[in-house]
């Protein structure tokens, strides 16, 4: 696990402190060793944390005529197999790491070599021959790749946006529309970033570099069709065998390995894999909160008690937030709302201080159909048909008189879940998370703007750009669309981006089995009522571990890992969020209207409103808008 960096130029020379100066912005992604690469025009680096091969991976890695080199973050799981490959076909091997395997890869296939990996990745290779470059990604985006290709050719390449600016290369111009989608998603959707003319490299793609050009392809996407023909017991039967190799293939390491454990189907089934291959105790990590009904330690215990695992608790409270937000902020790189990205900032940090890995149950949702709201959309359709005056004016008017609670999460408030069904009903059917969501619709967006922030934006609406994606989905089934969806917008660009930048924080590599290449595979080619069946989500997977896990555990429906922010900042948190959204210098950046952001704020301290999730995302843009204006590059 590392981070890389570069600065390709065509034809004037680059300076070396430049990308020692990016390469020390993110160390935490790499405490043990730096290496670099000088060629005149190109120079490229890296942080490395160590995780095979201790003593002899260092990078850059090269092949036998030292023509090629890589500078790489992540791991790649079927390493070993392209190894065996690689020594027949005449390549020589300096080292153990799965680093050298890609460079003989490319040796062997060129850029299609990306084709081959099964694994996280993000990478630069630079081929001294050709005089070009070859950047990575993995299939799913588990590992950052961003870049800003200048008009003079000149590319600047790094895993995290900090780092990017750190070369003082890159202007810190907003990108609007970036915000005007940040505020309805709670994340920024890629290729875009917050800042403008600088992307991200898409998931399943590489680019060329080559004499001032770039040229991206995409090697890989999710596919839904065809479905091959199984019988209800086979597709149970493959899904208990391929996801028990992907644990296995995941767990190797040579530094000490553990499991994130919440309770839930996807980290307990992991956990419970680990047991089997592990050589002695499984150290496994849980979080809770302080409010009782968000934490759910107690399931977590009950896997830790059964697979006799070395369990660890932490209990986050509003405190612990307050202290946090300042980091979580600086290592998510642009603004990231997911109340849950603190939790996820502390249960690595103590994580860090027992293992270097940990397996979550990251992708399980997305490849087997594990979110309520896939249930809840095929019942919407009924609701679609109540007339429009009762179903847009009636109920939402009488269900806006009714107070909401804030200490119990969204998805068991009956409340909160009456005042969303106009905002369901009323969103295209092609926007799932947009229908059931909780942040800023697109009229509380255009109440909250001001009319000058407004005739900035250029974009299409948040719920048309996910639609965009549904169509262009190889699917024909809702679900499936539905899916590919997720995974290519809410997945990437949410999800795998809170655990590997708050992993990275605190130097832990994190790694997701269900993100294997053949889970993927599995998943997508499953029909569709082997993952979704009336209200039971991951059919087959509950099924293909149901003798492994405690019944509680297989049966439990899918519980979000919220925070109690809403709770918070009718409390502990009031007075701090009040003092940043009031302020004058958040109010004087033009782009909201300080009477509608007050009114959010009166709404949810009288309590018939919760706009917990709305004050967290302008809280958090704020905060990440402070931290830009104060850096240094």
């Amino acid at each position: 696990m590392c981070g890389i960096c570069g600065i390709l130029s065509v034809d004037a020379p680059v300076e070396r402190n430049l990308v020692q100066r990016m390469c020390a912005s993110m160390i935490h992604r790499g405490p043990d060793e730096d290496g670099f690469l000088w060629r005149n025009t190109i120079a490229m680096g890296m942080r490395r944390l160590k995780i095979i091969d201790l003593s002899t991976g260092q990078q850059p890695i090269y092949n036998e005529t030292g023509d090629v080199a890589i500078f790489y973050n992540g791991e790649v799981y079927n390493f070993q197999h392209l190894r065996r490959q690689l020594t027949a076909q005449g390549h020589t091997f300096r080292t153990q790491t799965d680093t050298e395997a890609i460079v003989h890869l490319y040796e062997q296939h060129g850029a299609d070599c990306v084709s081959q990996l099964n694994g996280m990745f993000a990478f630069a290779l630079w081929d001294g021959a050709q005089n070009r470059v070859l950047l990575a990604r993995d299939r799913a985006g588990q590992k950052p790749l961003f870049y800003h290709h200048r008009s003079d050719g000149t590319l600047i390449f790094a895993s995290e946006l900090p780092t990017l600016l750190a070369s003082g290369l890159v202007p810190k111009q907003i990108n609007h529309d970036a915000i005007y989608h940040y505020l309805s998603l709670q994340y920024v959707p890629g290729p875009q970033t917050i800042l403008q003319d600088v992307y991200q490299l898409p998931a399943g793609h590489y680019a060329l570099w080559q004499n001032g050009h770039l040229t991206l392809s995409r090697y890989w996407q999710p596919t839904y069709t065809p479905k091959p023909t199984h019988s209800h017991a086979e597709w149970v039967a493959m899904t208990r065998q391929i996801v028990t190799e992907a644990v296995e293939r995941h767990m190797v390491s040579d530094v000490p390995i553990g499991a994130y454990l919440s309770g839930g189907v996807d980290s307990s089934i992991v956990t419970a894999l680990m047991a089997r291959f592990a050589a002695g105790r499984v150290k496994s990590f849980s979080i809770g909160f302080d409010i009782a009904e968000y934490s759910e330690t107690d399931h977590a215990r009950r896997i830790a008690e059964r697979f006799n695992t070395d369990h660890h608790e932490f209990v986050v409270s509003g405190t612990d937030v307050t202290d946090a937000l300042p980091d979580v902020v600086r290592f998510s790189g642009q603004p990231l709302a997911d109340t849950s990205l603190m939790a996820t900032l502390l249960l690595a940090k103590m994580t860090r201080q027992h293992v270097t890995v940990a397996l979550t149950g990251d992708g399980g949702d997305e490849a087997f159909a594990g979110y309520t709201r896939y249930t809840l959309d095929r019942l919407l359709r009924y609701y679609r048909l109540v007339p429009e005056a009762l179903r847009l004016q009636l109920i939402p008017a009488i269900a806006a008189r009714l107070p909401e609670r804030t200490d119990i999460p969204t998805d068991r408030n009956i409340v909160a879940g009456v005042k969303r069904l106009a905002q369901a009903s009323s969103t295209t059917h092609k926007a799932s998370i947009m229908a059931w969501g909780s942040f800023f619709t697109e009229q509380q967006k255009q109440r909250l703007a001001t009319p000058d922030w407004l005739d900035c934006i250029t974009t299409t609406t948040t719920p048309q750009h996910l639609a965009t994606h549904y169509d262009a989905a190889p699917a024909t089934h809702h679900l499936d669309r539905t899916l590919y969806t997720d995974f290519v917008t809410y997945l990437q660009d949410d999800l795998l981006v809170k655990a590997d930048r708050m992993a990275m924080a605190h130097s832990l590599e994190t790694r997701a089995p269900f993100l294997d290449s053949d889970v993927l595979a599995l998943g997508q080619s499953m029909p569709v009522g082997l993952r979704l069946r009336g209200k039971v989500q991951k059919v087959a997977l509950r099924q293909a571990f149901a003798d492994l896990l405690p019944q509680e555990n297989v049966q439990r429906i899918k519980r979000g890992f919220g925070m109690p922010v809403a709770s918070w900042l009718r409390g502990h948190m009031r007075t701090y969020a009040h003092d940043v959204l009031t302020d004058p210098l958040t109010q004087q950046r033009g782009m909201f209207q300080p009477q509608a952001v007050q009114a959010l704020l009166d709404e949810h301290d009288g309590g018939r409103f919760d706009h917990g999730q709305r004050i967290w995302a302008l809280l958090i843009l704020e905060l990440w808008l402070r931290q830009l204006q104060d850096a240094s590059v």
